[in-house]
């Protein structure tokens, strides 16, 4: 069960708004809303569209794609605090991977059609919430990096 925190809290929680201030939260926090999902609903199929960008507060969520023998691998499980959606941050554009409900789930999302009005609004704010989505991005990637390089050391040459 969800504590009783406010959407403003619980984006200062997260590492992509971190650099933020209470204000500038508060602004992003009024365009969150909340979405709970059962364990195995999907979010979007592989090939689908979901315009939104959302963090995972509670639960996790389980990433699948299929190989060109319609196979279904596990691509990876995410957690919360784990930023999920079409990270290109358009609408309308088609989903690269099926995400499902690993369990329980509770993420907060922001529509991209409000991402862009806000923009026009307060384009600076904007700015700031697309530096922390890039730094959240590069902090996973070097994490994912290390855990592949100790997983599949490089060959002996």
């Amino acid at each position: 069960m969800m504590r009783e925190i406010s959407m403003r809290q619980e984006l200062a929680r997260m590492p992509v708004f971190k650099g933020m201030t209470e204000q500038q939260r508060e602004i992003l926090a009024s365009r969150f809303k909340l979405l709970d999902f059962e364990e195995g609903e999907i979010l979007y199929r592989e090939g689908g569209s979901w315009d939104y960008v959302g963090f995972v507060l509670e639960g996790s969520v389980d990433g699948r794609v299929r190989n060109d023998k319609n196979v279904e691998t596990l691509l990876g499980r995410t957690h919360a605090r784990s930023a999920i959606g079409l990270f290109n941050l358009r609408a309308n554009l088609r989903a690269p991977v099926t995400l499902a409900a690993a369990t329980p789930l509770r993420i907060a999302a922001i529509a991209v059609k409000d991402l862009d009005e806000l923009k026009r609004e307060n384009p600076a704010l904007v700015l700031l919430f697309y530096e922390g989505m890039i730094q959240h991005f590069a902090d996973v990637s070097r994490r994912l990096a290390t855990y592949i390089s100790d997983v599949c050391p490089p060959r002996e040459p």
